[in-house]
């Protein structure tokens, strides 16, 4: 098991409130909160169902997040047909909203609700590593099962977790209130001296670097064949003194009657000593565990939305693509 790490870390704590969090400006929030604990009372079933429902709603009129999730899905499957992208990309937008409903569960309901329904393949892996006394940098990707999956590692170890904080403050406390009950420690990503401690002290540190930071913090990586920016500092992590890099994934069944969770053995020979090569692998190795299940990835984030010095953008170019090919259409 990992070590409990015994050194302070840089975060506000949880039962301070942030001021003015009762200000009308911030009820929709609140009430927001009480309706995602609302979704978290019904079975696995339900919770599906409902999620699905929500999610052909979210499809015809989350029209933005449709255009984003379009765009990737077509740069990233060219070897689909039309048809099937199209069909994937509804998928998308339906699981992702079966997360949103499932993030309500991971929040309030004891990861212990979820043992039975989920499987664990290559726990070995991680509880092998740890058990040579390694810090361990576990990298993960945004999967529509984003917080459910780490309320189900809560299970096989303690963790710590980076996240980005939200600009909303009071919603940024809510998260992280949620996320309390799974995880160890929440470190801001940007409090890189606690990250390091937590590597240094041989922790086990969720940590996932699929998300565009902007140009300079990232180099330029293929991801699906496409050049995507990928921060800088995995390297950098990966590289403190007695640790390994492994990755975890987690899918819901395709039957929808429980989890999935995929550990990897640990990376050989990484840090490689070059970002970029390292940005590739990383990339590579998250692809792979993408297409176990594409549906199940959060397609709507602007995963492309930094671009090579040159390259014009990405969303505006395929925006004026289809708008192009509607019109020659017609």
């Amino acid at each position: 098991m990992a070590k409990k790490l015994r050194v302070k870390y840089e975060q506000v704590p949880l039962t301070e409130q942030p001021p003015e969090a009762l200000h009308p400006k911030h009820w929709p929030t609140w009430a927001m909160s009480g309706l995602m604990y609302l979704l978290s009372r019904p079975s696995l079933k339900q919770r599906t169902a409902i999620g699905a429902a929500l999610g052909e709603i979210s499809y015809r009129f989350a029209k933005s997040r449709r255009h984003i999730a379009e765009a990737n899905i077509d740069a990233c499957f060219p070897e689909l047909s039309p048809q099937q992208r199209q069909k994937l990309t509804k998928k998308t937008l339906i699981e992702n909203t079966i997360g949103i409903v499932e993030t309500a569960a991971a929040w309030w309901r004891p990861p212990q609700d979820f043992l039975e329904c989920t499987d664990f393949y290559g726990t070995e892996n991680l509880l092998g590593t740890l058990e040579k006394g390694h810090g361990v940098l576990l990298i993960g990707g945004h999967y529509t099962t984003l917080d459910m999956g780490g309320s189900l590692l809560s299970l096989v170890t303690p963790y710590d977790v980076t996240y980005r904080a939200n600009n909303d403050p009071v919603l940024d406390w809510v998260i992280r209130k949620g996320r309390e009950s799974f995880t160890d420690h929440q470190i801001e990503r940007t409090q890189v001296r606690s990250i390091l401690r937590a590597l240094r002290s041989g922790r086990v540190l969720w940590y996932a670097p699929d998300q565009d930071y902007g140009s300079q913090r990232s180099v330029f990586a293929p991801f699906f064949n496409v050049a995507t920016a990928t921060v800088k500092a995995t390297s950098k992590f990966s590289a403190q003194p007695n640790t390994k890099v492994l990755f975890i994934s987690h899918f819901r069944k395709k039957d929808n009657s429980g989890y999935a969770v995929f550990f990897s053995p640990p990376l050989k020979d990484f840090p490689t000593g070059d970002e970029t090569e390292d940005a590739r692998i990383i990339n590579a190795h998250l692809e792979q565990e993408i297409r176990r299940v594409p549906e199940q990835y959060m397609w709507v984030h602007r995963r492309f939305k930094s671009r090579p010095k040159g390259e014009e953008p990405f969303y505006e170019k395929t925006k004026a693509k289809k708008s192009k090919k509607k019109k020659s259409g017609n």
